[in-house]
């Protein structure tokens, strides 16, 4: 899931590239190596198309049918062991990615659906929730101890809402909302023992008006101001919090397209430019 539409962006292009006469079609490394071998019907890919790496080792097997990607992939580090795969498995299309050592890294529902990561002793790392490529409600990630670390809601695959981060032991270590993308509004932040420690508010994803710290019994103990064209120079104090990036793949920013701020955004923004391009 993670890869695809880069994959589908890399095949497109390679493609376009290709002689479209029917047939099988091949392509060498300079050492004379396979590097590509497919066919072509009706100057289109279709069936298993097979990549390799220079020194000979299967490297991708993707297929066509009547010219358009299948959903369905296998990709391999160079020492042949399974490094991606989305695969049919009973009614739904299962998509799961793997370490080097051939352990379960990630796996999730292709295009819809759960998203699960973990670490390489096997404990959850991340889990959340797709809605057509995109990351929607609640995204989490855990400590190695299995203890929630961080929430964090998403909206059409932006952070929209609340965030909240634990200690190791589960005790509230801040809380906060986020709207488009960046920090706006109140965040509160606690000691390891509970009490609040400090508060304070951002507007557009800096730090804005006043900060308070408390102390264990709740009395103010000190505050920093800050405004658009100031910053205190007591603000060594306390630095931003920084809100994980639950998205998988950010899509690269095409140039005339840096005013979006999401996946979704970007793509059809850059699928605009490439088409004017080609154009």
């Amino acid at each position: 899931m993670k890869r695809l539409f880069s994959l589908i962006l890399i095949l497109l292009f390679t493609h376009l590239t290709f002689s479209q006469e029917d047939g099988p079609y091949f392509s060498y490394y300079d050492n004379g190596q396979l590097k590509i071998e497919g066919q072509y019907l009706n100057s289109q890919p279709t069936g298993k198309w097979k990549y390799y790496y220079e020194s000979g080792q299967l490297s991708s097997i993707y297929s066509y049918t009547e010219g358009k990607l299948d959903i369905e992939f296998v990709t391999y580090f160079e020492d042949g062991v399974i490094k991606s795969q989305t695969l049919k498995e009973g009614d739904e299309y299962i998509s799961k990615s793997f370490y080097e050592n051939g352990k379960l890294l990630s796996v999730s529902q292709y295009k819809t659906g759960y998203y699960k990561e973990y670490l390489q002793n096997g404990k959850l790392k991340v889990e959340a929730t797709y809605v057509d490529f995109e990351l929607v409600g609640d995204w989490k990630s855990f400590y190695e101890n299995g203890a929630l670390e961080w929430l964090v809601t998403y909206k059409d695959d932006y952070r929209e809402g609340v965030y909240k981060q634990y200690y190791s032991d589960g005790i509230l270590k801040l809380e906060g909302l986020m709207s488009k993308d960046k920090k706006e509004g109140f965040e509160k932040r606690y000691s390891e023992v509970g009490f609040l420690e400090w508060e304070g508010e951002y507007m557009n994803g800096n730090f804005f008006n006043t900060w308070i710290k408390y102390s264990a019994d709740g009395d103010k103990v000190d505050k920093i101001k800050f405004k658009e064209d100031f910053k205190s120079n007591k603000n060594a104090l306390i630095i931003p919090t920084q809100i994980p990036e639950g998205i998988i793949e950010r899509v690269p920013i095409y140039p005339g397209c840096e005013t979006f701020f999401t996946n979704k955004d970007f793509k059809k923004c850059m699928n605009n430019s490439i088409a004017k391009h080609i154009v």
